[in-house]
């Protein structure tokens, strides 16, 4: 099914690119990745709005993201019936096309993390973070960093705390040579999505 959707959905809107499995980029792409994902479940996707920070090392992920709101965010999908899934897919993200555009820029994208409210996983507050270095904000970003370091945010996690701690010395030590190295790293997974 996945390759038929994903086909007639680009059909739809020829600006979007296919990134990864199940995910949807809108164009242009700056720092911040944002577009539409679907979740495939037993009869139908769960369709998504998402933002992802290429300056993250994680790949890919939802942590930034929210469903449609319901009952619009399940979209039941018969076998066959791919573009007509398509169709109803374009047209139930349309109305949240240009709020989602918006996250592609650092400070719309940090507004939406703080709407969030998911400052318990450790891969948001570390985008948050990050985020606050692109914008300038280090002694913000700092903050949230001992927040990471401080208590057991990503324990468990390979090469986790190890990242924030790496970031928090070079914050502390050339916090303009981090930015440059956070620029290069978007420019390098957006070249590993092929989006460059």
């Amino acid at each position: 099914m996945n390759k038929r959707f994903e086909k007639a959905v680009l059909g739809l809107r020829p600006t979007w690119h296919a990134v990864s499995r199940y995910y949807f980029c809108m164009s242009p792409v700056n720092l911040v990745m944002c577009g539409f994902a679907w979740d495939r479940t037993q009869g139908g996707v769960y369709i998504w709005r998402f933002a992802h920070p290429l300056f993250e090392t994680k790949p890919l992920t939802l942590s930034f993201g929210l469903r449609l709101p319901y009952p619009e965010d399940f979209l039941p999908i018969a076998q066959g019936g791919e573009e007509a899934a398509a169709s109803e897919f374009v047209s139930r993200v349309a109305p949240h096309e240009s709020a989602t555009s918006r996250l592609s820029e650092p400070a719309e994208f940090l507004a939406h993390i703080e709407a969030l409210n998911s400052f318990r996983n450790p891969w948001v507050t570390r985008g948050y973070a990050l985020t606050l270095i692109m914008l300038g904000r280090m002694s913000d970003a700092a903050a949230q960093l001992d927040l990471l370091l401080g208590g057991n945010f990503g324990d468990g996690i390979p090469g986790f705390k190890e990242e924030v701690v790496g970031v928090a010395r070079a914050l502390s030590s050339n916090p303009g040579a981090l930015v440059s190295v956070l620029r290069e790293r978007a420019v390098e997974n957006k070249r590993a999505l092929g989006l460059v």
